[in-house]
């Protein structure tokens, strides 16, 4: 009997540690869908090129490189990406994409977590400038607790992120 409880607690330790989310290291991908008057439109980002293709400043497809990148599979609370367009269209305001993973908690009024999922999991947010992108308060715009200007910042909610993998889900 005494062999038996640490036997039981080394897998429970295990399992616990397989559960958890593991680095993702694959490439990111994905077709994501805003809505709105601003945001109406699309952010698609291939293995080498993104494009933006939102009302009023589009970003037309361009390559890019990846400036930051914290991501985990399946994904995490405060997961993101960020990537810096190599050649600017002109009518793209910005050149600097931060795309941010945050999904709440079930809220006192009663919606399901698919009416939660549908609107939070993803936001995209554009950098005009470097500083912009500098004095971003990345986890506090996540998670609600602090609020951002929304004449200064370009953000919009994905709400179709269900799948951010076009061809199925990565592996880690």
């Amino acid at each position: 009997m005494k062999r038996a409880c640490p036997t039981f607690l080394a897998w429970l330790f295990f399992l616990v540690q397989t559960a958890q989310a593991a680095p993702y290291r694959g490439p990111f991908t994905g077709l994501f869908y805003g809505q709105g008057r601003s945001c109406w439109g699309g952010l698609f980002i291939g293995t080498r090129t993104l494009t933006w293709d939102k009302q009023f400043t589009p970003c037309a497809r361009t390559s890019y490189t990846i400036r930051e990148r914290d991501l985990h599979w399946p994904f995490e609370n405060y997961d993101h990406i960020v990537f810096q367009l190599n050649h600017v269209s002109k009518a793209c305001i910005t050149p600097i994409i931060g795309l941010y993973y945050y999904k709440p908690l079930l809220n006192a009024a009663g919606q399901s977590e698919d009416q939660i999922r549908l609107y939070y999991d993803w936001q995209v947010v554009g950098f005009a400038t470097e500083a912009l992108y500098r004095k971003f308060p990345a986890r506090g715009f996540m998670d609600g607790s602090q609020t951002i200007d929304h004449g200064v910042y370009v953000d919009c909610p994905l709400p179709f992120a269900e799948k951010p993998f076009p061809f199925g889900s990565p592996s880690p």
